[in-house]
């Protein structure tokens, strides 16, 4: 395709960007913070709205989800597939 933006990463226009180690650091790097601040805007909405005994499994697998995105325990694996 050529060129592509930074907003076309999450498109549908491409399948793979390819990139210089510098730019795709970043671009990762920009994932992890993004995916990370959703998370934790998720869980405080979580702990914020039920606070009930009938919540607690619902926060657990939240929880368990997030795990399973720390970007400290699987470094870009998971933005990059």
């Amino acid at each position: 395709m050529g060129f592509v933006e930074g907003h076309d990463i999450f498109s549908d226009k491409v399948d793979v960007v390819v990139t210089d180690g510098f730019t795709g650091n970043v671009a990762l790097k920009t994932m992890e913070g993004a995916a990370k601040l959703n998370l934790r805007h998720a869980a405080y909405g979580v702990h914020a709205q039920f606070r009930s005994q009938i919540a607690r499994p619902a926060a657990a697998r939240a929880r368990r989800f997030a795990r399973g995105l720390d970007p400290r325990r699987y470094n870009g694996a998971t933005m990059v597939g």
